[in-house]
């Protein structure tokens, strides 16, 4: 896939996480459409295989059923796409940067940095 494919790709991940939200059962072909089976997750806590990823994503879809994802900058070069977004839920928002490495066009590395708003 070229650098505009690889855009495309993000934008429709996010187009389609923005109607996960408040719909666990939906999680499994969302996995499928846009995850290697080989996908690794690089987040603060540590790393995740694909099925700790599809569970870490059940649990955000269902703790955040109004959930929103704005991109705000979409970068790619090579193999590799940034998404820079804002992320909404009920009256709080914050900003994230999500890369994702992809072959054979499905996500097949991920890292995600994220601000936490502080508690209310």
């Amino acid at each position: 896939m070229g650098v505009e494919e690889n855009k495309e790709l993000a934008r429709r991940f996010i187009e389609v996480a923005n109607n996960l939200h408040g719909k666990p059962e939906n999680i499994p072909a969302y996995i499928n459409e846009f995850f290697a089976p080989e996908f690794v997750a690089h987040i603060s806590t540590g790393d995740m295989n694909i099925e700790e990823f599809e569970e870490f994503e059940r649990r955000i879809v269902t703790m955040f059923p109004d959930g929103h994802h704005t991109i705000d900058r979409l970068i790619a070069e090579d193999d590799i796409v940034v998404i820079q977004r804002t992320a909404t839920t009920g009256q709080q928002s914050f900003r994230a940067a999500d890369i994702f490495r992809i072959a054979n066009g499905k996500f097949i590395e991920g890292w995600a940095i994220a601000e936490v708003p502080p508690p209310d």
